[in-house]
């Protein structure tokens, strides 16, 4: 399981809720507890070893405390390094965004429109697992500059075929009315069907949908 370096707990408890929704907040003063617990343990050791070694006439009992002393302090680091608090979060949002050799479905979305796609993309279990910034977009929609790479993590996985997975992609869009081109479908955010352009090319429409699709095998 890897963790971004650029995200934070509560960057990754935003993306987790995203998938999840409010399903996933118990998580959250559970980790405070586990963060806590880890930075109270040295003292509590400490206490413990004091308490228990103070009576000198009972040697258990001051080994002990000594165990309890010594054990919080080598074992406070250990969990400071593996930080269990945020794997709490950020092992259950590795299910979603696991990479897999999934097929990849690309979408050209506005900018502005990008926080919203990235929410209902992941709303329905879908891992948007790159961003790109496209510096020529499309010249018949200039507008959409903003790429997103959409696929489904091996953990969620729901559509039996490519097509399937595209006319998946392309329901949330529809639903969402955000302005998208999901894998040469155009869809318009005052309308809830997806709709071909004016003057169709032969790399575009509905039914040219699976040739947008990338494959692992087939990806620069």
């Amino acid at each position: 399981m890897a963790v971004p370096a650029n995200r934070t707990f509560w960057k990754m408890v935003r993306v987790l809720h995203q998938f999840e929704g409010t399903r996933c907040l118990w998580r959250v003063p559970l980790a405070g507890l586990l963060l806590s617990a880890t930075a109270l343990l040295p003292f509590a050791g400490a206490i413990a070893g004091v308490y228990l070694a103070a009576d000198t006439d009972r040697l258990p009992l001051v080994i002990l405390g000594v165990l309890c002393a010594v054990g919080s302090a080598v074992t406070a680091p250990t969990l400071w390094r593996h930080r269990p608090w945020a794997r709490l979060i950020s092992g259950r949002l590795w299910s979603y965004e696991r990479p897999v050799p999934a097929p990849i479905v690309p979408v050209l979305v506005e900018e502005r429109d990008l926080d919203r796609a990235l929410a209902a993309v992941r709303r329905a279990k879908l891992n948007p697992s790159g961003i790109l910034r496209l510096g020529q977009p499309p010249p018949d929609v200039p507008f959409l500059r903003t790429k997103i790479t959409v696929m489904e993590a091996a953990d969620w996985a729901a559509s039996s075929s490519d097509e399937a997975l595209v006319r998946r992609v392309v329901e949330v869009f529809r639903t969402a009315r955000i302005t998208a081109r999901v894998a040469g479908i155009d869809i318009r955010a005052i309308t809830t069907e997806p709709t071909t352009p004016a003057a169709p090319s032969p790399d575009r429409g509905t039914d040219k949908g699976l040739a947008n699709i990338q494959h692992p095998a087939s990806r620069s």
